[in-house]
């Protein structure tokens, strides 16, 4: 039996709790001791229980799933049980795994970037840069969040609200949020907003995401392609008052750097 308790940290927490390898809980984020957490008992399984807490998110884990993934990352998947039969007694000593893989989905792996899109706390390495059109209102971030501001002392920018991501079409595999420019909701795609903010030379282009993951929309995993731009509903609207002003679809292609093509299927859909 393991003597010395060992200390890591909770993934997905890194930055505010740590597991032992006795199962107990401990707070690092502003507590200089490492405050211990109790635990609760929960009376239908007899399992004991750990309330994780961080601004505007919580969680509550059972201790054996915590000291699993910290302790036994590679057998998330297999079954378990305690040696002594106990499940209050979730030292690393107690906990035995079998070559038997967990059929259903309830192996719970804690992912890295739980929580990280309503959190308000910074993001390591995190970049805010106002969205255009919504400038003062809402900024975008270099690690694919969305939040609201507002103008403060000297211009600053005060953080006021975590904008949740949805899927507003569910046939979609984009994220989109809802933004309100002052007069009313607009829907915005999320990974359009990142791109555009970050790599506004290249705004309106065509992009991809490298690793093919819709909810990693973190500006370093978009790739922008090249050849004409995409056409959204914002584009297309300045097309048509383009094209209804009395240009031509030559001019119109040269100024906006899209294709003829494009340009022509916009002005069939006028006519329908």
């Amino acid at each position: 039996m393991s003597k010395k308790e060992i200390w890591k940290s909770v993934p997905g927490w890194e930055d505010y709790f740590q597991i032992s390898s006795k199962g107990r809980l401990r707070k690092v984020r502003f507590s200089s001791t490492g405050r211990i957490i109790k635990t609760t008992i929960y009376a239908k399984h007899k399992h004991g229980i750990y309330l994780l807490l961080r601004p505007c998110y919580k969680r509550t884990y059972q201790a054996v799933t915590l000291v699993r993934n910290a302790f036994f990352p590679t057998f998330l998947k297999n079954k378990y049980f305690f040696k002594d039969g106990d499940r209050l007694n979730c030292s690393i000593d107690n906990i035995v795994h079998t070559e038997v893989k967990v059929v259903r989905s309830d192996a719970v792996i804690l992912n890295k970037t739980e929580g990280a899109n309503t959190c308000y706390m910074s993001i390591p390495r995190e970049r805010w840069k106002d969205i255009e059109g919504l400038e003062g209102r809402f900024q975008a971030s270099s690690q694919g969040r969305i939040r609201s501001v507002r103008i403060g002392e000297a211009g600053k920018r005060v953080p006021v609200h975590i904008m949740t991501l949805s899927k507003l079409n569910p046939k979609s595999k984009n994220l989109s949020v809802y933004l309100h420019d002052g007069k009313k909701s607009v829907g915005f795609i999320v990974a359009d907003l990142i791109h555009d903010t970050f790599y506004p030379k290249l705004k309106g282009r065509k992009y991809k995401l490298k690793d093919g993951n819709s909810f990693n929309l973190k500006s370093s995993n978009i790739i922008t392609l090249k050849g004409p731009r995409r056409i959204d509903a914002k584009f297309k609207k300045s097309v048509i008052s383009r094209l209804r002003s009395g240009e031509s679809v030559k001019d119109i292609c040269i100024k906006l750097g899209v294709s003829d093509q494009s340009i022509r299927n916009i002005k069939k859909s006028m006519k329908k």
